[in-house]
C-alpha cells in the first residue's frame, strides 16, 4: 500500500528513459565524425575542460570564472 504513490512518478520515469533510449538510437545511426577537425582540436592542448579553465585562469579570467 505505501508504493502506491511510487507508481506513477515510476511509470512516468520509465517512459523517459525508453524516449531517451529511442532518440539517441536514432542519433547514434546518423552521427557522423569529422576526423581532421577533431585531430586540429587536440593539437591546441586542450583535451580536458580542466586544461581549458587553466589556460584561462593564466590568460587573466578568475579561477573560479574559468572553472
Amino acid at each position: 500500500r505505501d508504493l502506491q504513490e511510487d507508481k506513477e512518478p515510476l511509470f512516468d520515469a520509465v517512459d523517459t528513459v525508453k524516449s531517451c533510449l529511442e532518440l539517441n538510437t536514432e542519433m547514434l545511426k546518423k552521427i557522423r565524425f569529422n576526423k581532421s577537425s577533431m585531430e586540429k582540436a587536440l593539437d591546441g592542448g586542450f583535451i580536458t575542460a580542466t586544461d581549458i579553465a587553466d589556460y584561462l585562469a593564466r590568460k587573466g579570467m578568475p579561477f573560479r570564472d574559468a572553472h
